[in-house]
């Protein structure tokens, strides 16, 4: 499992209600969020790739998936700088865990 339930659950106070909502939430949103990163690098938009990938690292932080934060952290630094190499290196490895933890949660969820 790619996220802490652990620390999911004790963020939320131990609130089974509010982590499948959370959860929940996560899956609708998934495709949205992933189409938007892809869509910002594809387009070159330093802006947007730093806003949906800084957006990502929000939803890591708060699901406990602290492996891939320092290289979110790297991401956001390389967009502000427009280093458009290694954001083209690296960004399908956040969208490779974005996708575990989809699948992660729908097995919580027995989707």
């Amino acid at each position: 499992m790619i996220f802490n339930k652990e620390f999911l659950l004790d963020s939320l106070g131990g609130d089974e209600t509010i982590y499948k909502l959370l959860i929940e939430e996560y899956i609708k949103n998934y495709a949205e969020q992933r189409e938007g990163i892809i869509k910002a690098i594809n387009s070159k938009n330093f802006d947007s790739i730093h806003l949906s990938v800084h957006s990502l690292k929000g939803i890591f932080e708060t699901y406990g998936v602290s492996e891939y934060i320092p290289l979110i952290k790297e991401l956001i630094t390389a967009a502000k700088a427009k280093n458009l190499e290694f954001i083209d290196q690296n960004y399908e490895k956040i969208l490779v865990a974005s996708q575990i933890l989809k699948e992660d949660f729908e097995k919580e969820l027995n989707l």
